[in-house]
């Protein structure tokens, strides 16, 4: 992900997008969510599911399965909760900068590859913070 961070004493531009500092309460380093690991998440432990018994039924599966059709549905309902927590706890979140305006509260402002870069940069953010103050 390449990407330019640029901190001066009057914004943080990061990609061309500017934060003025003057709105910044704090910057603190911190895991952030990430809404394509949530996507992939409720797409597979939730809508799997649904999508198993819906196809379930709409394949006769009740006239070919006979008394089997409850529990094979179960088992595969039950199969794509637990791939979508094992996806849940195998993915992790990432770390990001999130800072505290003014006006919006707490927002991302960026996301890091790890916790020492976005260590690195909350602490460049809050220094320029505090001597403002």
């Amino acid at each position: 992900m390449s990407r330019s961070v640029e901190i001066t004493d009057q914004a943080v531009t990061i990609n061309g997008t500017n934060t003025p500092i003057n709105d910044v309460i704090n910057a603190e380093a911190a895991i952030i969510q990430d809404w394509i690991r949530v996507a992939v998440i409720m797409l597979v432990a939730l809508i799997g599911p649904i999508a198993v018994m819906v196809i379930a039924v709409q394949l006769d599966g009740s006239r070919l399965l006979g008394n089997y059709f409850g529990p094979i549905t179960l088992v595969g309902s039950v199969v794509c909760g637990l791939i979508g927590c094992a996806i849940g706890a195998a993915w992790k979140k990432p770390w990001g900068v999130v800072v505290e305006r003014e006006a919006f509260g707490h927002s991302t402002l960026l996301r890091c590859s790890n916790s020492d870069e976005a260590d690195s940069i909350a602490e460049r953010i809050r220094s320029i913070v505090d001597a403002r103050s």
